[in-house]
């Protein structure tokens, strides 16, 4: 992959240079033709001004080859004039072009290796469930004196198994899929918007704490509702993944000048090291052994939550102190 960009930019960089120099040779020769006419024209001038006049010093039929002895010394400094200055061009231009060809191709090489990583990182999540399932599958399969009981235990473990699949095959086309093209915002209230969220989690609704709106209006953001209540379900479901048993949950709401709200959701936990911090939007990516556990998932729930929130113009922020709180700030327009 990296010779096949390298290849690239240098030929993308030769295409530019070529170019350039295509138009500066006609400009030169465009200057060129342009400057020996003037010169001839003024040089005439100058011969029938002077033969004109009383007491010339050269016969007049030496006037021509003096004229013509100026016209090529003229030509030959504007040509090594030209010259040098086509040189300085086809250094100065080799080295913009290279530059600006590393920079066009830049967006697609980092698009292409984010691909690549994904594409890697997918195929390996992939392949441990169905890996598992082929392991239990066999063993079933040979093992002859095996009992009812013992095959449906491996036959609910495999569709355990296939429930994560879909889910993860799902969140994967989700990531693939959404654009912004397919959204179509609307004026929404944010707090009935987070009360639909949060009622998707009813074992845990004597822990989400909603804190009530300061301001007597209600918060309005011009957004699309769907994918936004998809996003504050997954903040809500990795609060609560992370956060100590039985601790409180809290939502708060603020209002952001100019034309902006936030809403803020809070847990206690572990919480993120600040190393980690930058990555957690990033695909597959798992923080340390503390945010990762048995039902830790695969890592695309925030890269799905950052992603969508971008398509609705919104952007999200996180602020943690390990062992203490964990802060996701949601900020959407209005």
């Amino acid at each position: 992959m990296k010779y096949l960009f390298e290849s690239a930019t240098v030929k993308l960089t030769l295409w530019y240079l070529l170019i350039l120099m295509a138009v500066s040779i006609l400009f030169s020769f465009a200057i060129f033709s342009a400057a020996t006419n003037e010169m001839s024209q003024r040089l005439k001038g100058f011969e029938v001004g002077i033969i004109g006049r009383e007491g010339i010093i050269f016969e007049p039929t030496s006037y021509p080859s003096l004229r013509s002895h100026q016209m090529e010394q003229a030509a030959k400094n504007l040509l090594s004039s030209l010259a040098l200055m086509n040189l300085i061009i086809l250094l100065a231009g080799g080295v913009g072009a290279y530059l600006l060809a590393k920079h066009t191709l830049r967006p697609i090489e980092e698009a292409l290796d984010a691909q690549a990583r994904f594409t890697s990182d997918a195929s390996h999540e992939l392949r441990t469930p169905l890996a598992a399932m082929r392991m239990e599958t066999e063993l079933a399969l040979k093992d002859t004196s095996m009992k009812p009981a013992q095959l449906r235990e491996t036959l609910q473990s495999n569709l355990e198994e296939i429930t994560t699949l879909t889910e993860l095959t799902s969140t994967l086309l989700s990531l693939a899929q959404k654009n912004d093209q397919s959204l179509q915002v609307e004026p929404v209230s944010i707090e009935t918007l987070v009360t639909k969220a949060a009622s998707r989690f009813p074992a845990y609704k004597s822990r989400i704490e909603i804190e009530k709106n300061d301001n007597s209006k209600p918060l309005i953001a011009k957004i699309h509702p769907g994918t936004i209540e998809e996003v504050i379900t997954i903040l809500l479901d990795n609060a609560i993944k992370y956060s100590y048993p039985s601790s409180k949950i809290t939502i708060k709401f603020t209002k952001k000048a100019p034309y902006k709200v936030a809403v803020h959701i809070e847990n206690s936990g572990d919480g993120i090291a600040e190393k980690d911090l930058p990555h957690i939007f990033s695909r597959f990516y798992q923080a340390n052994n503390a945010r990762s556990g048995a039902d830790h998932g695969y890592g695309l729930g925030l890269a799905l939550a950052k992603k969508l929130t971008k398509l609705n113009r919104g952007n999200i922020d996180v602020k943690s102190t390990p062992g203490k709180i964990t802060r996701f700030t949601l900020t959407l327009p209005q």
